[in-house]
């Protein structure tokens, strides 16, 4: 069984890293899947990810400090919840997906690069 916060995530606001605490705290790591759920407006795509990135790094930073993990499980633990859980239930051996970009309507590829007005968001490091 996996628990996907999707539907959470994007739509607790200033709960999110309540909720994502709570989750982590019940569920095991191995059965923690990310995704956005922005299936309904574009915008939550980037909330969710903002909102498990902020979250995540400072629950991790609180359980590291609190030594209720070290470093090496904390980094798996983020892996595996982003990306590492997903990749080995699709049975996936990559730890990203194989570059698919196809040309646009222009002959271009899509924009791979940020705009400069873009909002980089990272996790932390410990």
């Amino acid at each position: 069984m996996y628990v996907d916060t999707g539907l959470m995530i994007p739509f607790v606001g200033t709960r999110a890293g309540g909720v994502l605490a709570e989750t982590l705290e019940v569920a095991p790591f191995e059965s923690l899947l990310y995704s956005s759920d922005g299936n309904v407006l574009p915008e939550l795509h980037h909330l969710a990810a903002a909102l498990w990135r902020h979250h995540l790094g400072r629950l991790l930073d609180t359980w590291l400090a609190d030594d209720v993990l070290d470093t090496n499980t904390a980094e798996r633990l983020a892996h595996a919840t982003g990306a590492g859980n997903a990749n080995r239930l699709r049975g996936s051996t990559r730890s990203r997906p194989a570059d698919r970009r196809q040309p646009g309507a222009a002959g271009r590829l899509p924009r791979t690069q940020p705009s400069p007005r873009s909002v980089q968001v990272s996790a932390p490091r410990p």
